[in-house]
């Protein structure tokens, strides 16, 4: 992405010490510059959630996928562009997006997924206004609808209890 966007930064959550210098050598390997990527280590939580304020676009991870990092990401109005995978670790984020309406952003392939990290990256217009309603988005959606999933737990629950009385 960073080479399909010139001018695109790279903020990755990394310990300092090897991992970073790992994350550098394969991104220089690439031909990325180092100074486009900046490292935050592990802070507390209301300082983590400020560091999204500086993110346009949240590249979803793989093989397993943000999960948690993800909602922090919805929720603090970054969308999150995925690719999903053939395993579970690998498909939470096309529900989240799925459910907070936002298909656009599950890519099918890997060159889709570049392809839609360079259109969202070069449409700030429409970017910023998907952002400034996501938080409500969010709200709105199944992802925030407690009671609902409390109703099809206890729904689940009950009938692996019914099937196990009949066993």
């Amino acid at each position: 992405m960073l080479l399909a966007v010139p001018g695109s930064r790279l903020v990755l959550l990394a310990p300092a010490g090897s991992a970073r210098a790992c994350c550098l050598a394969t991104f220089a390997s690439a031909g990325v510059d180092a100074a486009r990527i900046e490292f935050v280590g592990y802070m507390p939580r209301a300082r983590y959630l400020k560091v999204y304020d500086r993110i346009d676009i949240c590249l979803d991870t793989s093989p397993y996928c943000g999960h948690t990092t993800s909602l922090d990401s919805w929720w603090m109005r970054v969308p999150v562009l995925t690719l999903p995978g053939s395993t579970v670790a690998s498909r939470a984020d096309l529900a989240y997006a799925s459910n907070l309406g936002l298909r656009s952003w599950v890519a099918s392939d890997a060159d889709d997924y570049v392809e839609r990290a360079r259109g969202f990256a070069c449409r700030l217009g429409e970017l910023a206004e998907l952002r400034a309603g996501l938080r409500q988005r969010m709200e709105a959606s199944p992802l925030m609808d407690a009671r609902r999933f409390a109703r099809h737990l206890e729904a689940a629950y009950r009938e692996m209890w019914r099937a196990y009385c009949a066993r």
